[in-house]
């Protein structure tokens, strides 16, 4: 219990939506938003000062930015919501650098227009041959993690949190895992910001400890 103090203390809505540059905006409006109100509502109305947060994804949709904060305003409106942070997709695929910006501006648009605190999930892994029989999740480089750090905190992010850290970036984990924390403590060292991202299990954020 110890090591995971400072974590998130609330409820965890653990359904994850986003705009599909293919999909239908009514059809996930319409599955999505009756849910979202009577699941984060009714939370409130058992355990009025629990926190709650939402994890979201990013898909790139250019061209679309204008209908996407519209369709993801009328399915997260009406949610009391305390944060969203939004989980970026790069590692998954569902988005690359180039639209990783416009994506982000798209969840503090939503952010902004619900009221809830704007926080981005920075995603620590990279998923190889994504779909196909040889799909690997491994830790990303620390080049382009460092890449979704920075784009994130210049968009104004209040908080910065990634998933499954204490296994991409396990000081007892894979190569590949001890060499993403170590850069990526480096570059905290160096860099002499504050404010970190926190590394944690779903539904959770723990700091990332130096050891």
């Amino acid at each position: 219990v110890q090591r995971y103090r400072g974590a998130f203390h609330g409820y965890y809505l653990a359904a994850e939506t986003g705009f599909w540059n293919w999909g239908n905006p009514e059809f996930l409006t319409r599955c999505f938003h009756t849910y979202f109100q009577r699941a984060t509502n009714g939370v409130k109305d058992l355990t009025p000062d629990l926190p709650i947060m939402g994890s979201p994804y990013t898909v790139r949709c250019p061209g679309r930015e204008e209908e996407a904060i519209a369709t993801l305003i009328a399915v997260h409106e009406g949610c009391p919501f305390t944060a969203l942070a939004p989980q970026d997709s790069i590692g998954t695929t569902m988005n690359d650098l180039v639209f990783l910006e416009s994506g982000l501006d798209i969840w503090k648009a939503v952010c902004g227009a619900v009221g809830c605190e704007f926080w981005v999930n920075c995603e620590s892994f990279c998923v190889t041959d994504y779909g196909g029989p040889l799909m690997t999740i491994v830790p990303a480089e620390f080049p382009r993690f460092a890449i979704q750090l920075d784009a994130a905190q210049r968009k104004g992010a209040r908080k910065l949190i990634t998933w499954e850290a204490i296994h991409f970036m396990n000081p007892a984990g894979s190569a590949a895992a001890q060499r993403l924390r170590r850069e990526y403590l480096q570059h905290r060292s160096a860099s002499g910001r504050s404010r970190r991202p926190k590394a944690g299990r779903r539904g959770a954020e723990v700091g990332v400890e130096k050891r």
